[in-house]
């Protein structure tokens, strides 16, 4: 693809850049972000990575503490946002981003609208992660093992650990190829999948007894309130995973997690195990994302925001 050309020289002729991920970070969007780092950091460029949000434990491992939630200057020559759907979910780096002359937006989103000056949006691609791969590959850069694990990490996370339906032969050629460079999978495999706190376990536990199940069990929701993390002491970004396990409710179609907000909202994560289009569901409520996975933010009271997604989820069963 030319724009992957097109991309690569931008890169390569920038002297200092910024590199934003979103709020609510997954693996994708930071495992793009730390490979980007890596190669600005391999060709001796500036670089600096923001996200306005906290990054959630499991992902420490992969960050190293390189992501700022303040910005540190504003003389950047070049900005990308990586694995961003919307504008709105760069937060505070928004009219940052948007004010700056030369930006990129590097995404997998079919919500995408080309926000960026320069947009390499790739929807049938299963992340990411996987767009700045054949960026490299078109490019013929050779990566190391820094930015193998990063894009590993971004690959494995956004498609359910090779279990969504975003992924395809090639998806494993290339998680086979970023193998190769002797990436510890063990490790990562650990922090991403396996690795869980006390508090986050305690936190489960409330989850399973805030589930509730509508439409002959075809819809699965459960949540976390303000109380329900203040009696352990957590954050919003305190437990990641639990829309997946109750997904995987044989009867359900769709697992829905909500997580109340201090501003009188829920954070809503959905998924589906694929008969089920959620990314239309969460345009319904002004989010975005993909047909398995998607999310959004819903303002109301939690019996009213149950309701709310019950209707509209039930219109797509």
């Amino acid at each position: 693809m030319k724009v992957f050309e097109v991309i690569y020289n931008k890169m390569l002729e920038c002297n200092k850049v910024a590199v934003i991920s979103h709020k609510s970070p997954d693996g994708d969007c930071l495992g793009s972000g730390m490979a980007l780092y890596y190669f600005f950091k391999n060709h001796n460029k500036e670089i600096d990575l923001y996200c306005d949000d906290v990054i959630h434990e499991n992902y420490h491992f992969l960050v190293k503490g390189c992501y700022n939630q303040e910005l540190i200057a504003n003389d950047y020559d070049l900005v990308i946002s990586v694995d961003c759907g919307d504008l709105k979910r760069l937060g505070k780096f928004e009219e940052f981003y948007v004010a700056h002359s030369n930006t990129i937006n590097i995404d997998h989103h079919s919500t995408n609208n080309g926000y960026g000056k320069v947009n390499c949006v790739v929807p049938d691609i299963s992340s990411a992660c996987e767009v700045i791969y054949d960026i490299f590959e078109y490019n013929n850069y050779e990566i190391d093992k820094n930015i193998a694990t990063a894009l590993y990490s971004g690959l494995s996370t956004d498609t359910g650990c090779f279990m969504h339906n975003s992924v395809n032969e090639r998806t494993h050629i290339v998680a086979g190829k970023l193998i190769s460079y002797g990436i510890d999978l063990d490790f990562i495999h650990y922090n991403l999948f396996r690795r869980k706190t006390y508090v986050e376990l305690m936190l489960l536990a409330e989850t399973l007894k805030n589930l509730e199940l509508f439409c002959d069990r075809k819809i699965a929701i459960t949540y976390l309130t303000q109380k329900n993390l203040k009696k352990y002491g957590a954050n919003e970004n305190a437990f990641v995973g639990i829309v997946n396990m109750i997904t995987n409710l044989e009867e359900s179609e769709v697992g829905i997690a909500m997580t109340e907000m201090n501003d009188n909202s829920f954070k809503i994560s959905l998924r589906t195990k694929g008969n089920v289009d959620v990314s239309k569901i969460a345009v319904r409520f002004g989010g975005g994302g993909h047909k398995m996975a998607s999310g959004c933010r819903i303002y109301g009271k939690l019996n009213n925001v149950i309701k709310s997604l019950v209707k509209v989820v039930s219109e797509y069963l």
